[in-house]
């Protein structure tokens, strides 16, 4: 990486970085000075703060598709440690801890290859994985990360889809309830002696009808008031894939979209039963996340009843190889 040092700062201070052009050139006003540039880097000894996170290392600032972006440019293994007690905990089991690095891993490689030409690997939310930066690091959850450096899970060879999710409700799902198609290793599996009595576990939501009409009304999938919501299709792990809303008119949706429209904090996965009981809507639900790979709180549980990290991986996806990527 070549450039050039533009400012030097003692002590804290806030900056500032605005999208600015100048003469038909596009740059960034930074500290009230304008420099001809799509993208710098900070770097601190002691860190940064932005958006309520901490981060060590460097910070470039990039200007990409007219939109500015903070990403945080750090070593793949200092990212694992941080990403352990944002996603699980490092209380857990250390077995439990090291699957989730070895699967937090392939998923950040992954995902790296995939999103080759933008200027970011990965999001720091759970539309990736979630990162919260270094005050969420501790000596357990760099020990963990350690103890499986640079392992990684392939299938045939290549890098697998190491997705993972919150709580199975008692059996994984089928890597076509994502993709539509067959995925030999992400097969659904029992794991309900491993998951009973874990949050969310069973969950029940309610909602006034009235609220939950004008929801529908919004995306215009009812018209009047609903007669019935009826369930056409589950998938074999029992998690809804479409439902009927039947009014004047009947639309179809999948249970995803119901998810989406009340909350991913309400409505926990698709493993549900939904009923209208007088001014009420009842959602009665199994389970937390897509339910697709490796469920945290199995992993907790067999880490529990004396199992390997990776006896923990290959529970969860099928026929794979935990190999050493560098």
């Amino acid at each position: 990486m070549v450039g050039d040092r533009l400012f030097s700062i003692k002590g804290k201070k806030r900056i500032i970085v605005k999208i600015e052009k100048k003469n038909d050139e596009y740059g960034l006003r930074v500290l009230n000075t304008f420099y001809p540039t799509t993208s710098i880097i900070v770097e601190s000894k002691k860190g940064f703060k932005i958006n309520g996170k901490n981060l060590s290392f460097k910070l470039a600032i990039i200007l990409y598709k007219n939109n500015l972006y903070a990403i945080n440019v750090l070593p793949l293994e200092a990212y694992l440690a941080g990403i352990i007690n944002s996603e699980i905990s490092s209380k857990w089991p250390i077995e439990s801890i090291k699957a989730q690095a070895v699967v937090s891993r392939t998923y950040a490689f992954r995902k790296k290859i995939k999103n080759r030409g933008k200027p970011y690997d990965l999001n720091t939310t759970v539309l990736d994985q979630v990162y919260k930066g270094i005050t969420h690091i501790d000596r357990v959850s760099i020990d963990a990360v350690k103890e499986t450096y640079g392992e990684v899970i392939v299938y045939n060879h290549r890098l697998i889809e190491a997705f993972f999710f919150a709580h199975s409700g008692g059996k994984t799902e089928d890597g076509s309830y994502f993709s539509g198609a067959y995925v030999p290793y992400l097969r659904a599996v029992n794991d309900s002696k491993y998951v009973k009595d874990k949050p969310r576990s069973n969950w029940v939501y309610k909602i006034k009808l009235n609220k939950f009409f004008a929801k529908l009304k919004s995306k215009n999938w009812i018209k009047g008031e609903l007669d019935k919501i009826k369930i056409k299709k589950r998938s074999k792990s029992n998690r809804v894939l479409r439902l009927s809303l039947i009014s004047k008119k009947t639309v179809t949706i999948s249970g995803e979209n119901l998810r989406q429209l009340l909350g991913y904090n309400k409505i926990f996965s698709t493993n549900f039963k939904i009923k209208l009981k007088g001014k009420y809507l009842i959602i009665e639900g199994h389970g937390s996340g897509h339910g697709v790979g490796m469920c945290q709180w199995g992993a907790y549980g067999m880490a529990k009843a004396g199992k390997s990290y990776k006896s923990i991986i290959h529970k969860y996806f099928t026929n794979v190889k935990i190999i050493k990527a560098y």
